[in-house]
């Protein structure tokens, strides 16, 4: 079985800071990855990478054989790579439904009736059905990174 994603011999310098200097693994599809480590090991500047965000100073990295190194956060995210942030980033003065919707036309190109139905499903799976009327600057924090969780799906990721 070859891997949903392959990363080789990534590295990333900011100036003589060597951040990552050779990391490599594989992920297959349904496995999950944890990854851990110490504030400052790398782990969201690998995150960073992975999609798009920033560009690695050596290596590679392949999405379902695909070499997507050079490709930008948006293709990555058309392509299926998904992702949330730590500090949730959502449109706060958008509803929890329109943040949803906005995952699924600008994430994944769906025709905005598509997203609508799209984004009720992932709101009752959120568990913010009560809340889809609500801004997303009046959720508690909980409640943001439930609806961060919201919109990196209705992208349809293959990796999240």
């Amino acid at each position: 079985m070859d891997a949903i994603l392959s990363v080789q011999d990534l590295g990333i310098s900011f100036g003589n800071n060597h951040v990552l200097k050779s990391l490599n693994f594989d992920l297959y599809e349904n496995e999950i990855l944890g990854v851990i480590g110490p504030n400052g090991a790398g782990k969201t500047v690998m995150l960073n990478i992975l999609t798009g965000i920033y560009k690695p100073s050596k290596g590679r990295v392949y999405f379902r054989g695909e070499d997507i190194t050079d490709k930008t956060a948006n293709e990555r995210c058309w392509m299926g790579i998904g992702r949330t942030f730590q500090v949730p980033r959502s449109f706060e003065k958008m509803t929890v439904f329109e943040n949803v919707i906005v995952g699924g036309v600008f994430g994944n190109a769906m025709r905005e009736k598509d997203a609508r139905e799209n984004a009720l499903e992932i709101i009752d799976m959120i568990e913010l059905r009560d809340k889809i009327e609500w801004f997303a600057g009046k959720l508690s924090l909980i409640d943001r990174k439930r609806l961060e969780i919201g919109r990196a799906l209705a992208t349809h990721p293959k990796v999240l």
